[in-house]
């Protein structure tokens, strides 16, 4: 960096016509009348920064806490902020600067300058971090607005006046990388929006302590800059994701309840948020408890988009368990050389300083390198935290895991290992004209407003069902889990256009696949799916087998709650040994058990009430179910199917 005095401005204005022509001569006019306009400047020196002014440095000398990219020694004020670094009159250099230069509406001209990061902006306004895409089309199709949850139109930014977008306004349309956020602010639990400061935007103590004071009195202007960096903490993911699913406060072990912070004074085993939301005491994920970080596991291609646009954000997520908990004799050889990454990759890889740069296992989804997860020369393979750098020894999957046992070939590993998840069983919307609402999209409060009137929140094993994905190329169905997503009714007369019932009341029953994040070393039990009434779809209650003939008996299914508008109980997803076929999920791709599937699930079901799943009944009986079928003994008992 040079810098050039007002002096030495002065004797070039001789030459100026003969060197470089009026215009030049007018910009350099333009410098020394800033410097007569404001005579507290004048004999100072204006810094240069790759080959121009840079004004911006005068009146905010000294300001520190960039990371070395971002650092203002060399890339300036107006690299990031805009404005007209060529001004030191105020008004004139804050003309058209950007407040908070992350956020997407100007990432073209910011951050993704091309000099800087041009790849990643042009992809992330599509990501679904971005559009909440899936959001709105879901519920839009709960609503009838739509026949498919598939929409790739659907913008959390573009939302409409109708019934489905008025309630994502009033409720949930603020978790979006696309809302703009407006005030300067460190992220906490109630951040949302702010493009790419989101989640790289860090302060230090020392930053927010001179931001409280500077926010108070504008002359006080503050010398230690937030810090932009990849080094992104769970914190950053906790505000947005601490709602719907809840997979941030589940991955930590906290379960959401109905109660007050006044509820809890006092008591422990609870967790009160900012916004006052009382929390639960439950298992927290297994990679929690190692100390893993979100990016850990989680790409960048996942959260700032890969390019492709996606109806779901399962879908734009690309890592899976067996990309890193394989079994043992699983000949993957194909692993990644430093050589096969891309330049962001390579990038991301240096500036979280990892140490092994060979032999990263690869992402069986898109083939791409996990540059964290490495093999060794004998087999045995690590992931390193891209925080702590702690390289932790990745476990292979049990033999059980290796779709030994017939009729598990679709079973998912969450489908088994997910410990507990949250439902929601039950949700009335009531629209109210009269009510003031928050509108997320205009940021103020507007007449109308969507009322919830929620139902008791649980924590229990995920109910399972079945999903059509495409795995290596060809479209299979997956056994997952699944929690209530849409189980609501709908009250407005403007709700559901030619589909009203009673007081315009309607009702939905949609259950959404889930990734909870509750991951548990140990999985499932054989009865905790092929006898428990919750895991297979029927709802909570009491599901026996009884004995009523010779070899023959019966299952029966007594609920714990009472049946709702369509007949199921409350809690429930599909009819206990009856198909249900129609609205059944918030994805065009899922579904519940049908009765045939039902029937196959209760009758290995019966025989666990005398043969456990022991490994050893597992080799002896279940590994091949059908054979054993021909071997039954006079006490055995199967069930009788009307």
């Amino acid at each position: 960096m040079t810098a050039i005095g007002p002096r030495q401005i002065h004797w070039k204005k001789a030459f100026i016509p003969a060197l470089v022509g009026a215009a030049t001569l007018a910009l350099l006019l333009a410098w020394e009348k800033d410097e007569r306009m404001d005579p507290s400047h004048r004999g100072q020196k204006i810094p240069v920064v790759n080959g121009h002014r840079e004004t911006c440095l005068v009146c905010h000398k000294g300001v520190h806490g960039f990371s070395p990219a971002h650092d203002p020694q060399a890339i300036g004020c107006s690299a990031c902020h805009l404005g007209n670094p060529q001004s030191l009159d105020k008004q004139q250099a804050h003309r058209n600067m950007v407040k908070i230069p992350g956020n997407l509406n100007h990432a073209s001209i910011t951050c993704g300058q091309s000099q800087c990061h041009q790849d990643i902006s042009s992809r992330i306004h599509d990501s679904l971090m971005a559009t909440g895409r899936g959001m709105v089309s879901v519920n839009r199709y709960v609503f009838a607005e739509k026949n498919s949850p598939d929409d790739l139109a659907a913008h959390l930014s573009r939302l409409t006046e109708s019934p489905a977008d008025q309630h994502l306004r009033r409720l949930c349309s603020s978790c979006h990388l696309d809302n703009e956020k407006v005030e300067y602010a460190p992220i906490s639990q109630k951040s949302r929006g702010g493009g790419c400061t989101a989640c790289h935007l860090q302060y230090t103590k020392e930053s927010a302590t001179e931001l409280d004071t500077f926010l108070k009195d504008k002359s006080k202007l503050p010398k230690s800059h937030p810090k932009l960096s990849i080094a992104i903490r769970n914190d950053s993911c906790f505000g947005c994701h601490s709602r719907s699913g809840r997979i941030a406060t589940n991955y930590e072990g906290w379960h959401e309840t109905g109660l007050t912070p006044d509820d809890v004074k006092g008591k422990k085993g609870y967790r009160i948020l900012d916004d006052e939301r009382v929390f639960t005491k439950k298992e927290e994920d297994v990679h929690h408890k190692a100390g893993m970080q979100c990016i850990d596991c989680h790409t960048s291609r996942e959260t700032m988009g890969d390019g492709k646009r996606h109806f779901h954000q399962d879908q734009q997520t690309e890592v899976r368990c067996t990309d890193c908990h394989f079994p043992a004799t699983d000949p993957k050889a194909n692993k990644g050389q430093w050589q096969d990454l891309d330049s962001e990759q390579q990038k991301i890889w240096e500036l979280h300083k990892l140490t092994h740069k060979q032999n990263f296992l690869r992402i069986a989804k898109t083939g791409k390198a996990l540059i964290n997860a490495f093999a060794r020369g004998d087999g045995s393979r690590f992931l390193q935290g891209k925080l702590d750098k702690k390289i932790r020894p990745m476990k292979n999957a049990a033999p059980v895991c290796d779709r030994q046992i017939q009729g598990h070939e679709r079973l998912s590993c969450q489908s088994c290992h997910t410990s507990w998840a949250p439902h929601c069983i039950s949700c009335h919307t009531q629209w109210d004209s009269k009510e003031e609402g928050y509108d997320h999209l205009r940021k103020k409060f507007i007449k109308g407003a969507w009322v919830e009137y929620a139902g008791p929140f649980l924590a229990d094993p995920p109910t399972l069902g079945v999903r059509r994905i495409v795995e290596h190329g060809k479209s299979v169905e997956k056994i997952e889990p699944f929690i209530p997503g849409m189980v609501l009714t709908i009250n407005t007369k403007d709700a559901v256009k030619g589909k009203e019932t009673n007081e315009h009341t309607v009702f939905r029953r949609m259950y959404a696949p889930t990734s909870p994040h509750t991951i548990s070393k140990k999985g499932r039990s054989c009865e905790s799916c092929h006898q428990d009434p919750l895991a297979l779809g029927f709802g909570r209650g009491k599901l026996s087998f009884t004995k009523t003939g010779k070899q023959r008996g019966e299952w029966r299914f007594q609920p714990r709650y009472k049946s709702y508008i369509d007949g199921l109980p409350e809690d429930a997803w599909t009819h206990f040994l009856e198909d249900r076929t129609h609205e059944t999920a918030t994805r065009s791709d899922s579904r519940p058990f049908q009765r045939k599937e039902q029937e196959k699930i209760l009758t290995v079901g019966a025989c666990l009430s005398c043969h456990p799943g022991t490994p050893a009944n597992n080799q002896k009986i279940y590994k091949e179910f059908s054979k054993s079928l021909t071997k039954m003994t006079p006490a055995c008992v199967l069930p009788e199917y009307r």
